[in-house]
């Protein structure tokens, strides 16, 4: 006589394991891995480590409802079930789970303020060479400010990635996984060229380094900028937020967005488009100037004065 065998099914936690093993092949960044691991640890904690069949939209909602006691901020909450949607995704893709949406909560996106002109003044005046870490500081402001890239970026640049020749830079790390060659104005240039002069490094080192000349941890860099810009008397020490002030600057100087979404290595224009948003109260104030309807108002009242 056969014992009944009861069929085992493969819990949230063990397809969170597959999951995550799929993503490291397809050269996902390991901070990414470390958040989605996070955020589903947090939902098998506050709905239990379901048989993944049974994981359904109601199983979410209820989610949601224990998520929203704990976190008020509701853009935290979208973060959240925005990393569970590409799990669930998955799940259903692999025909894991029964298909659902997960929706979710509309939001509106609070402007950052931007780093003030004076503030940037202060953060860029030239520090000694004498001190390398203070000037290694600056030269990734000004590459910061000067480019727009993202931080990830900016630490993966290696010396033989800036082309001083034809004034461009070539960041090989990107969000996309897409080289991204963006071009390097005058000062920033000279800034570089004085820069790697002073290094006196190999082609292949890394362009941004520790005082040891090895690459750096980004917690390490953002710890490090924090403290420059507080040693200058700026309080805003987050490193992205050179990047959104980059953009906001770029427009508010008339500069084109589709050339913009190029330099951000935007994949959707409608990304770019949300900085021209904040810049509509400027587009507003010089509109008159330039709006063609009242150009010819204005050749029409010459006319009529005739």
């Amino acid at each position: 006589m056969q014992r009944i065998k009861v069929e085992a099914y493969a819990k949230l936690s063990d397809e969170l394991e597959n999951w995550l093993q799929s993503y490291k092949v397809m050269n996902v960044a390991p901070i990414t891995l470390m958040n989605y691991r996070h955020i589903i640890m947090d939902l098998i904690s506050l709905v239990g480590d379901l048989p993944v069949h049974e994981l359904t939209e109601q199983v979410i909602t209820l989610y949601t409802e224990r998520l929203m006691q704990r976190v008020s901020n509701f853009r935290t909450i979208a973060s959240y079930l925005r990393s569970i949607r590409v799990f669930v995704n998955w799940l259903i893709k692999t025909g894991k789970v029964t298909p659902f949406k997960i929706t979710l909560p509309r939001t509106e996106r609070e402007p950052k303020e931007p780093y003030t002109e004076a503030e940037l003044k202060r953060l860029l005046i030239p520090p000694s060479k004498k001190h390398f870490c203070e000037y290694r500081n600056w030269v990734a402001i000004n590459i910061l400010i000067g480019t727009g890239c993202r931080r990830r970026s900016l630490l993966n640049l290696k010396i033989q990635d800036v082309d001083l020749i034809n004034q461009h830079i070539i960041f090989r790390v990107t969000k996309s996984k897409k080289a991204l060659v963006v071009p390097v104005s005058d000062t920033l240039a000279c800034i570089l060229k004085q820069y790697i002069k002073a290094r006196k490094a190999a082609q292949d080192d890394y362009l941004i380094c520790n005082a040891f000349g090895d690459k750096m941890k980004e917690n390490g860099f953002t710890h490090e900028i924090e403290k420059y810009n507080k040693n200058r008397g700026v309080q805003k020490t987050s490193v992205h937020l050179f990047r959104h002030t980059f953009a906001i600057m770029y427009l508010r100087a008339n500069g084109n967005v589709v050339f913009l979404s190029r330099i951000l290595g935007h994949r959707d224009i409608n990304t770019t488009m949300q900085y021209v948003n904040l810049v509509i109260s400027d587009l507003k104030r010089n509109f008159n100037q330039v709006s063609p309807l009242e150009q010819l108002s204005h050749h029409r009242s010459q006319l009529s004065l005739q």
